[in-house]
């Protein structure tokens, strides 16, 4: 089974993947708006003014690219799989975009997504400050990975971008779209059992696209374990402002399977997504949210989030009613094609 790569479509960059040929593997879905003419299967030389089979790619170099777009150049470094990884940073399109080269090369050895990961992390850790040390000093507390990814961004990077969302609603629109639409492949999700609690407190601020990402590799995992084809999603509202989505399925697994935080990839049972997990394991993403176990031959996979205080609600939510659910709708059914793929290549 071929690996997913489907994590990059958490960058709001262009990021393409192709093996060690320049042959492309993967496209994120930016790259897909950016580059229509860069087409799975084909070379990727034959849109590079520097790039031949003899090119040396071993550590990290910058390419250029006559693609008649705004983006032309990119930075390319390999991945111990052999893999090529082609990444198209806005702010690297000028001149200073050496600063970064320098701070790649510098601390990371060339490491791009060591990088960024290192600049995640200082997000979500200043995130994670108390209200007084984020207000008064948060400037000189950002990371200097931090800054330098700020302004390599088209806007605000999509890691750092978070509305208030109705977990409740949102749990209940993925498990009956996601339901409807793997009926053709055999497989079944019932509505999902939302406590009376759930509906009334369950609100958070999350980042959609980190949150789906989550939920749908569990309703994957789920899936893949379940000896009936058949999950069960359940959110529930637990003590201190916790809300706990659930997906359980009947499962083959043994009891002795269980795993605490960080375990979503099942004992790295789950190979398809070993380079998704590889760089999952590096963030903050999961750390103390996602958990599993197994009792009973029932497979349980839980997810925790932070609520916000439901009278909060109005005031933070940001964009109007009918862009809110355009955005929720959308996302959903972008996550649905990817994980059809993914259950399409299980002998079910």
């Amino acid at each position: 089974m071929s690996v997913s790569y489907d994590i990059f479509d958490l960058a709001d960059f262009p990021i393409i993947v192709t093996d060690k040929d320049f042959i492309i593997k993967h496209k994120n879905s930016v790259a897909a708006r950016f580059f229509p003419k860069f087409r799975k299967g084909s070379k990727i030389m034959r849109h590079a003014s520097d790039i031949g089979k003899n090119t040396d790619i071993s550590s990290l170099c910058e390419i250029d690219f006559q693609t008649g777009m705004q983006l032309k150049r990119a930075l390319v470094f390999t991945h111990n799989s052999g893999d090529v990884f082609f990444a198209f940073l806005p702010r690297f399109q000028l001149e200073d975009g050496k600063k970064l080269i320098d701070r790649l090369k510098e601390v990371y050895d060339g490491n791009f997504l060591d990088f960024y990961i290192s600049a995640y992390n200082d997000y979500k850790r200043l995130r994670a400050a108390s209200v007084f040390e984020s207000s008064s000093n948060e400037p000189a507390r950002l990371g200097e990975d931090l800054l330098l990814l700020l302004h390599t961004s088209f806007d605000k990077p999509a890691f750092m971008k978070k509305e208030v969302y109705d977990l409740a609603e949102l749990i209940s629109a993925i498990s009956h779209r996601t339901g409807s639409s793997l009926r053709a492949l055999g497989l079944k999700i019932p509505a999902a059992n939302i406590s009376e609690e759930a509906r009334k407190f369950c609100f958070a601020k999350i980042n959609l696209q980190d949150f789906s990402f989550i939920i749908f590799r569990m309703i994957y995992a789920g899936f893949k374990y379940s000896c009936d084809g058949c999950i069960n999603i359940s959110l529930e509202y637990e003590n201190q402002n916790i809300a706990r989505i659930n997906i359980s399925a009947n499962t083959s697994l043994s009891d002795d399977a269980n795993g605490g935080s960080n375990k979503l990839e099942l004992d790295g049972k789950m190979s398809e997504l070993s380079f998704e997990f590889e760089l999952l394991q590096k963030t903050e993403l999961l750390n103390n949210t996602v958990s599993y176990n197994v009792k009973d031959s029932i497979l349980n996979i839980y997810f925790t989030v932070k609520c916000i205080d439901s009278t909060d609600v109005l005031s933070l939510r940001s964009c109007p009613m009918n862009i809110y659910n355009q955005k929720l709708l959308r996302n959903i059914s972008e996550n649905i094609s990817k994980l059809k793929k993914l259950l399409s290549k299980l002998n079910m």
